[in-house]
């Protein structure tokens, strides 16, 4: 059986920050204080009505008319504040959406002029976000004259009482029966908006349980194989005839890849675009499904083994770093495996220490514009075993890099997705791929001294430019 590998639109994506956010925000902020406020209104309501009946036990004749009606006016204000609520979170499902694809696009945007374009999109986006708040607001209005308008009827009833029963009541319980009667139009407003927060609140626990329960898990039946706590020990890699697709594709992305890398070997992957190189690096990570062949890693073949297991074994240097909301501690060591001096001895070892020394040291907060493109590799680097090249870097940082790893990483098997080929000439093997084929694979130096060579005639195209074009 064959699993689908799926690829987010900018929609999905939307729709998963949007539940995120949205849900996850409602149950860390919104429940506790929604549970509390309940509480507290609830007392309120209690007490105030203690004391209005106390004032004129008389008045305790309408409760039975009073409940039914806060009955009805909390079943329809919960009912459509509910749905309200839900409306507000799925309308700012676009809004995230197109957020999220004009950032990933901006350079595109920007260079066709498309700005004034986008802005008006994000305002329409925007203003339709906004109506179900807006109406919200709205029926909480409502509430207000509704209930005030209850409360009201209550204080009439309360002086026609009075008034008619002359001598019946205490005209001191009367004047704090008729204070309490106004506090207790505002516990009685506070605990049905609390209630409906609550029941909100709890609607978005049912919602991140179903996703749960409804998200297909990655791993199929039988990836449920064990390996040795050290494995990979030796970091040795063989393909077998391996053929790979997307779900999308029309043709495979890979076609009949052998392949054998040999424990410690230093290999580079390098073709032009769209000839494979990323997506046979997704194989070994089981971020790409196989159609057919095999993939072993130290004799385990990996599509027997659970897809984290893998990734949790084996390290890579992304081309797009990514960092996690917190301090240099955490994204260098999110596992909490190592102590402040290996982790300094890690930053030392890519030059960065003594920058994050003088901003504060590893409690130092890591945002955007904390490090440039250069730093963050050499920060992903600081934290890698092993590594998938890039073309993001400038060549001083790409050098230092490349020094990096061969001090650090001189026993460890690398592939390297090659885009500057004057950095790999060093390593043991090239593969050369295109248009999803293994072409050549050999030592650099033999293939550069090999007529009609592929990796030749990329190697010369290379010098001739600033960028390999690869």
């Amino acid at each position: 059986m064959k699993a689908t590998t799926s690829f987010l639109t900018s929609t999905d994506i939307g729709l998963t920050v949007n539940r995120f956010s949205q849900d996850l925000e409602l149950i860390d902020a919104d429940l506790p204080e929604a549970l509390q406020s309940t509480i507290i209104a609830f007392i309120s309501c209690i007490a105030d009505g203690v004391l209005v009946f106390v004032g004129s036990s008389y008045i305790a004749a309408v409760i039975p008319v009073v409940i039914i009606i806060v009955y009805f006016i909390q079943s329809f204000y919960l009912r459509t504040s509910r749905q309200l609520r839900f409306l507000d979170i799925d309308a700012k499902a676009p809004l995230f959406s197109q957020f999220l694809e004009a950032l990933s696009g901006l350079p595109t945007i920007r260079s066709y002029g498309w700005g004034p374009s986008y802005k008006e999109r994000n305002k329409a986006a925007l203003n339709a976000s906004q109506k179900p708040y807006y109406l919200l607001f709205c029926i909480q209005r409502w509430l207000n004259l509704a209930l005030d308008i209850m409360v009201a009827c209550l204080a009439v009833v309360l002086v026609a009482i009075a008034t008619t029963l002359r001598g019946k009541s205490s005209s001191a319980f009367l004047g704090v029966a008729l204070f309490s009667m106004v506090s207790f139009s505002s516990s009685l407003n506070q605990l049905i908006k609390g209630w409906t927060v609550l029941e909100t609140a709890i609607g978005a626990v049912a919602r991140i349980r179903a996703f749960a329960l409804s998200t297909t898990p990655e791993d199929l039946s039988g990836e449920t194989g064990s390996v040795p706590p050290e494995w990979p020990k030796n970091g040795g890699i063989s393909f077998l005839d391996v053929s790979a697709s997307y779900e999308n594709s029309s043709e495979p992305v890979l076609k009949d890849i052998n392949l054998e890398i040999k424990p410690g070997e230093k290999v580079a992957i390098c073709g032009r675009t769209g000839s494979g190189k990323s997506s046979l690096v997704s194989t070994i990570l089981r971020m790409l499904e196989l159609d057919n062949g095999s993939i072993t890693i130290d004799g385990i073949e990996i599509s027997t083994i659970p897809r984290h297991e893998i990734r949790g074994r084996l390290n890579t240097l992304p081309q797009e770093p990514f960092f996690l909301h917190g301090d240099v501690r955490l994204n260098i060591d999110p596992l909490e495996n190592k102590d402040d001096d290996e982790i300094i001895e890690a930053l030392e070892g890519v030059g960065l220490w003594d920058y994050f020394k003088s901003k504060g040291g590893l409690d130092e907060e890591l945002v955007d514009d904390t490090l440039s493109n250069g730093q963050r590799q050499l920060f992903c680097l600081a934290g890698q075993d092993a590594y998938e090249a890039t073309s993001s870097v400038d060549s001083e940082t790409d050098e230092l890099m490349q020094k990096i790893i061969r001090a650090e990483f001189k026993d460890q098997t690398i592939i390297a997705i090659a885009h500057k080929l004057h950095t790999i000439l060093d390593f043991d093997k090239v593969a050369v791929l295109d248009k999803g084929k293994l072409v050549e694979y050999n030592a650099p130096h033999t293939l550069l001294q090999t007529d009609g060579s592929a990796f030749k005639a990329l190697y010369g195209s290379s010098l001739h430019s600033d960028s390999d074009g690869l």
